[in-house]
């Protein structure tokens, strides 16, 4: 994400959850069998052709991604 955003191409991030929460105690596995715990969030990149200022990426949470449908684009 952070390259993208640099590189100024981020036009904008969601975070929504959905990836289910594991823990270190019960965490989650790879195909290839690595642990890993997380707290369930997703990250989900816009990205723009055009060039887009670092302070004028928007971010999207929850229920803000959920409406975001097709409106603003």
């Amino acid at each position: 994400m952070q390259n993208f955003w640099y590189n100024q191409s981020l036009r904008k991030v969601g975070i929504v959850t959905g990836a289910g929460k594991s823990t270190p105690e019960r965490p989650g596995v790879t195909f290839d069998g690595v642990g890993y715990f997380t707290e369930g969030n997703r990250v989900v990149l816009f990205l723009s052709e055009a060039p887009v200022a670092l302070g004028d990426t928007k971010v999207l949470y929850g229920r803000e991604y959920l409406r975001f449908g097709g409106a603003d684009r």
